[in-house]
C-alpha cells in the first residue's frame, strides 16, 4: 500500500536518534512497549465517544511524558535544525513557548536561540504570555550544538519544500 503522507520515506539520522514519521505498521509494537500503568500526558485528555482501548492507544502514541528531561528534545531539535539550515537553506528558525515552560525555553536557549520578545496571546481560554526566540543560520553555523545528520529520502521530497 502506498502512503498518502508525502514524507513517509524521509528520515533524519543524528548521533543519538532517528527522526521519521510514525507509520501505521509501527503502532502495534509501540503500544506493546508501554506498560498498563504508563503515565499518560495530562495535556492529552480522553476523547468522548472513543472506545477506551482505542483512545489509550492514541494517547500512548502521542505521549512523550516519560521521556522528558533525558535530552531527547535537544537531540531531536539539533537534528531538525541541521537539516533545516544545511539542506533546506533556512536563514532563521523561530520558536515560541509559554513563559512558564522552562524546559522548552531551556532547550531553545541551549541550542543558541536568542530571545526576541514577549507577546500576549489569547487562547480562547485566557491570555498567555509567549516568549519568542530566533536562531539565525550564522549563529547555528558557529554552534557546538550542530549535529551531523544522515538524510534518507530527501531528493524525492525536495519539491515539497519548494526546492528544485
Amino acid at each position: 500500500m502506498t502512503s498518502t503522507w508525502p514524507f513517509d520515506g524521509l528520515s533524519l539520522t543524528g548521533p543519538e536518534l532517528v527522526l521519521r514519521p510514525v507509520r501505521d505498521a509501527d503502532l502495534p509494537r509501540l503500544i506493546k512497549v508501554f506498560p498498563d500503568d504508563f503515565d499518560l500526558d495530562p495535556s492529552f485528555p480522553p476523547l468522548d465517544g472513543v472506545p477506551p482501548a482505542q483512545d489509550r492507544a492514541r494517547r500512548l502514541v502521542q505521549s512523550i511524558w516519560r521521556h522528558r528531561g533525558r535530552g531527547f528534545g535537544i537531540h531531536a531539535r539539533a537534528v531538525a535544525l541541521s537539516f533545516a539550515f544545511e539542506s533546506l537553506g533556512t536563514r532563521q528558525a523561530i520558536t515560541s513557548a509559554v513563559m512558564s515552560n522552562h524546559a522548552s525555553l531551556g532547550v531553545s536557549r541551549h541550542l543558541g536561540y536568542r530571545d526576541t520578545g514577549v507577546r500576549s496571546h489569547d487562547t480562547g481560554a485566557g491570555i498567555i504570555d509567549l516568549q519568542h526566540l530566533a536562531l539565525t543560520h550564522d549563529d547555528w553555523a558557529g554552534s557546538d550544538a550542530r549535529a551531523h545528520v544522515g538524510i534518507r529520502g530527501f531528493e524525492e521530497y525536495r519539491p515539497f519544500f519548494g526546492l528544485h
